[in-house]
């Protein structure tokens, strides 16, 4: 929620735009939240640009994910550690 539709702030920015306070869970599913972020950090250091987030899939990246931890891991092992067969 935020003041624009009528919610409390759940986040806190400084003046400078260099000060961010906020929950973090899903933040960054946000598009605009993104966008505004990387585009506030490449202005404070003198760059321009516009930054498009694109695509993106958290269950793709926990799919890459898994499957290098199932190539590099002996699942069998931890599972056997942990007592699960």
């Amino acid at each position: 929620m935020s003041p624009d539709d009528g919610g409390t702030p759940v986040g806190f920015t400084d003046d400078s735009g260099r000060v961010l306070g906020t929950y973090v869970h899903d933040l960054f599913k946000n598009d605009t939240v993104v966008d505004r972020i990387l585009c506030n950090v490449a202005s404070m250091r003198g760059l321009a640009g516009q930054y498009e987030t694109g695509d993106f899939s958290q269950d793709a990246e926990y799919d890459k994910l898994a499957a290098y931890l199932r190539e590099n891991l002996d699942i069998g092992l931890i599972y056997k550690s942990m007592g699960i067969e």
